[in-house]
């Protein structure tokens, strides 16, 4: 028999209950002096061999040995209240070193920690809102296209080259960027960023993996189709922002990818990727200077500027009525309470975080108390604030049951309504708010990754390289009265469409009285 050293009897007893904990994974825990009739002394002998150790001799018993009582450890903590939190330990955002580069091109850097790890990301000023009429989607499809061959590297080899690098790569698209990002080591930065280079300035675009990476995203966009998440967010922009700015999704429909030839992808990338406005975000344990130099010599003779244009914001989005997407047999519906909001920047910006945190943003927020905790209808309820470069648009969002669906509109219509009449933000709420959104900043920065990511977000927002300091700051000056300025800004439901997507035959004739009903097919288009 192996012996396990280091195996110890622990006993652990409050005033309810107690329990016997083995350091080497074994637990037992009642309510009384024996378990299944079996007395804790016999017991601990039991599982002392159990752990490795020799059984020790039983002393002598007699029937007037008294029992073992096990006292519970004195406590000076009060169980019967919930634990006030400590002082807040100080933290401040990771300070950003901005350089412009040659080509035109500016470097966000990050030294953090020692790591030998680095999170680079590679955020474009333009993005699917330049796609054109017909092809939604475009800009997506060309982000896919990058990395099915470069340089001198066919799919295969360049995916063999990431790894061999212990590099990961991805793309991804917005309404007005477009992000390119990679995990590597800092050993590897230089071959990774030469890598990265031929995915930007040198694609291949062959006919034969255009075809293959279209048909594959044709099919996975049909596969969307069957949730009911899809139908909701196609309706919700539509019915808000027509044919205009904001009117689809970043990744369009099949009908849009099935229209798009190859080249359009090779119009496209020549006129997105230019390092004119372009931001190279560097993030972890490697030297500033190193990095910048290699990010010089890989990109050496990229230049220009991007030549799209978003397409123009339609002057007046779709207030009132419900917009309904019909999922036969849907046990649940997808619902959204919905109204055009404001762009990124702005000077309530501060303020509209806070209110939103109090309605629907946390988890404790009115929303999702409401229709999860107390209704259950739901496993949450949300609401958010979409912000684009030129628009965006404010919701309330929920996956519901279906026979509660007409419920949860109208508590979602309540809670819209009383933050400003019955129920207005408390000053309570208020700082719950503020330091809930304080509190939780750090996390956002834990690793190398996701400082990377919340600096890419500040620049797709069109925020300088010490926004989150601003950010802090901003939020703690917000006061009671500007939050619930805040909130009258969004009180009115009738500013605000109502998008259900769900089993019509069940659901529809529970939406009367909500306004004019309006039919749609899961892309958006009116429904005959």
């Amino acid at each position: 028999m192996t012996r396990r050293h280091g195996c110890a009897l622990e006993r652990r007893a409050n005033r309810h209950h107690t329990s016997v904990v083995f350091p080497c994974g074994k637990q037992r825990s009642g309510h009384s002096r024996t378990t299944n009739g079996i007395p804790w002394a016999a017991l601990g002998g039991a599982l002392l061999t159990a752990c490795g150790a020799p059984p020790a001799e039983s002393p002598p018993t007699s029937p007037e040995a008294p029992p073992v009582v096990l006292q519970p450890e004195a406590s000076n903590v009060d169980r019967t209240k919930l634990p006030e939190p400590g002082p807040a330990p100080h933290w401040a955002p990771p300070e950003v070193a901005e350089v412009k580069l040659e080509n035109g091109a500016t470097l966000w850097y990050v030294k953090q920690g020692n790591t030998p790890l680095v999170s680079v990301q590679l955020v474009m000023p333009s993005g699917a809102s330049a796609d054109p009429n017909g092809r939604e989607g475009l800009t997506q499809l060309t982000v896919d296209m990058l990395d099915e061959g470069a340089g001198s590297l066919d799919a295969l080899a360049l995916s063999e080259a990431l790894q061999r690098l212990a590099t990961s790569y991805g793309g991804r698209t917005g309404t007005d960027h477009v992000e390119l990002g990679m995990s590597l080591l800092a050993e590897h930065f230089d071959a990774s960023m030469q890598l990265l280079a031929d995915i930007v300035m040198r694609p291949k675009l062959t006919a034969k993996d255009f075809a293959r990476r279209r048909a594959e995203l044709i099919t996975e966009l049909v596969a969307d189709e069957k949730r009911s998440d899809t139908g909701r967010i196609a309706v919700t922009r539509k019915v808000l922002f027509g044919k205009g700015y904001g009117s689809y999704s970043p990744g369009g429909d099949r009908q849009s990818i099935a229209r798009i030839q190859l080249a359009d992808v090779v119009r496209q990338h020549r006129a997105l990727f230019a390092p004119e406005g372009a931001t190279f975000i560097v993030v972890g344990g490697l030297d500033q200077a190193a990095a910048q130099a290699s990010i010089e010599r890989a990109f050496k003779g990229w230049s220009g500027s991007p030549r799209v244009t978003p397409r123009a914001l339609e002057p007046k989005g779709g207030a009132g009525g419900v917009h309904l997407v019909d999922y036969p047999g849907a046990t649940q519906s997808a619902v959204a309470v919905a109204a055009r909001g404001p762009a990124h920047g702005g000077e309530a910006y501060f303020a509209d975080e806070t209110f939103n945190w109090t309605l629907g943003g946390a988890f404790t927020s009115r929303l999702n108390m409401n229709l999860r905790e107390d209704k259950g209808y739901t496993y949450g309820a949300r609401s958010t604030f979409n912000r684009w470069k030129h628009s965006g648009f404010y919701w309330l969002a929920a996956k519901v049951k279906s026979e509660t669906t007409r419920a949860s509109i109208d508590e979602m219509l309540k809670e819209i309504e009383e933050v400003c009449a019955a129920r207005p933000i408390t000053e309570k709420e208020q700082r719950e708010a503020v330091q809930g959104m304080l509190l939780g900043l750090p996390g956002d920065f834990e690793g190398v990754s996701d400082t990377a990511m919340q600096l890419s977000a500040a620049k797709i927002a069109g925020r300088g390289a010490g926004w989150f300091g601003e950010w802090v700051t901003g939020i703690e000056r917000v006061t009671l009265e500007q939050t619930r300025a805040a909130a009258s800004r969004y009180c009115d439901p009738k500013q605000y469409v109502i998008v259900v997507a769900g089993d019509r035959s069940s659901v529809e004739p529970t939406l009367s009285g909500l306004g004019d009903l309006k039919r749609y097919d899961v892309l958006g288009q009116p429904a005959r």
